[in-house]
């Protein structure tokens, strides 16, 4: 009995950690087999599109042609909380190849990304799904001072990749789903390697998206849908953080130092019906980029406290969607103090009037979290770490990963 123990706790720690390394899908639940009522499957997805210019002498670009292979999950449980709130969503990791279109200056993209589709009908038949991923990708080419110094979109191999996409099931079977869709396509690195405008694509596709094992009739017809428990929860939450900035504008200088992002926060707030979490809070960073600047330069108006004018506090509110072990977070901030954006602002972007005003007010945060323990199980203690892309009102500031700590306090 001891030994069937301990390789569960093994068996779930390494599942952890796959999430970690691979940003493994949404929603993995523990339930047990016999409990899950889900349909796995395989969806093949050819897409074409151009990518979006965003900087003066762009390159010019050609068609974008992709293949993308997906798998993943058709979450239909109604005994399960998080995928009867979210209507039964399908959740997987999809690989790609693309060739984006000038392959002398972008040349080829990989991802490897997690998603999310949300369904926005009852049914499957005639069903229109939002589809969300957050995940990785690999560029064959960037930015290169000697060799390819026309990519000002992307400073380094490795980056950040977002996508958001509508389909539509134009036909539906008990096996396979035809579909049509179109949607946004996003690369970056969070502003670690200059330059980084970023790649942005619009694209069409069409897959075929087919199950291991015919779907049932209760697949096919109007969802069942479980009572939600409406009954609200508090909660405390602490998280610290470490990020990598480079210190530079969007598009330059490239090549330079990069320094870390030190920051922690406490926020507390309201979890509705155990799947939607709205909190407020404060927080506080250290940029070492600013810190190193101000010493090196001897910064008259900043020398005299180099730390605290290296230093961001910051009120923020956000909202996040569990989704069992995971969730998707969103947060919008308001600097109070951040003495050195306006040094930095001169030094590189030269913001001026309404523009400044808001990238020095306003702050944002996109990424995910993994929680240590179920939050469909309403675990009153639990611990979480997550990979955040942070913002100055749109504008990539740096990238980052946090450990952070949850004390839940029932309500009625």
């Amino acid at each position: 009995m001891g030994s069937i123990i301990l390789n569960n706790l093994l068996m779930n720690k390494i599942k952890y950690l796959i999430f970690l390394l691979s940003l493994s899908y949404f929603g993995y639940s523990q339930d047990t087999l016999k409990e899950i009522k889900t349909a796995n499957y395989v969806e093949p997805e050819i897409m074409a599109g151009c990518i979006v210019p965003n900087y003066p002498g762009y390159p010019a670009v050609h068609l974008l042609k992709s293949f993308y292979l997906s798998l993943g999950k058709f979450n239909y449980n109604p005994q399960n909380a998080w995928s009867g709130y979210y209507n039964y969503p399908f959740t997987g990791v999809s690989v790609s190849y693309t060739e984006l279109g000038n392959t002398k200056v972008f040349g080829e993209e990989l991802r490897i990304m997690p998603y999310i589709e949300l369904n926005t009908s009852n049914k499957l038949q005639n069903a229109l799904i939002f589809k969300l991923g957050i995940g990785c990708s690999y560029l064959t080419k960037h930015f290169n001072e000697a060799t390819n110094s026309g990519n000002y979109a992307i400073g380094s191999g490795f980056n950040f990749a977002f996508q958001a996409f509508l389909h539509y099931n134009v036909i539906t079977g008990k096996q396979s789903i035809l579909r049509i869709g179109g949607g946004y396509l996003h690369s970056s690195n969070g502003h670690t390697q200059l330059p980084n405008f970023g790649l942005n694509t619009a694209t069409l596709s069409v897959s075929y998206l087919n199950f291991m094992k015919p779907l049932s009739n209760y697949h096919l017809d109007k969802f069942i849908k479980p009572a939600i428990d409406k009954k609200k929860q508090y909660f405390v939450l602490l998280r610290s953080g470490i990020g990598m900035h480079e210190f530079g504008g969007t598009m330059n200088p490239v090549g330079g130092a990069k320094r870390g992002v030190f920051s922690v926060a406490a926020s507390t707030g309201i979890i509705f019906k155990h799947n939607i979490k709205v909190q407020a809070g404060f927080a506080y960073r250290f940029y070492q980029q600013f810190y190193s600047y101000i010493l090196n330069h001897e910064t008259p108006q900043y020398i005299e406290h180099p730390v605290i004018n290296s230093s961001n506090f910051y009120f923020y509110a956000g909202c996040e969607y569990l989704l069992g072990h995971a969730g998707i977070d969103i947060e919008g901030g308001l600097n109070l103090y951040k003495p050195f954006f306006k040094k930095y602002n001169t030094l590189f972007e030269n913001n001026r009037g309404f523009s400044f005003m808001l990238k020095k007010l306003f702050n944002s945060r996109l990424g995910l979290k993994l929680y240590l323990l179920n939050t469909a199980k309403q675990h009153k203690n639990n611990l979480f770490m997550a990979a955040h892309i942070n913002a100055n009102f749109g504008e990539a500031d740096f990238s980052d990963i946090s450990l952070g700590y949850i004390f839940i306090i029932p309500g009625k």
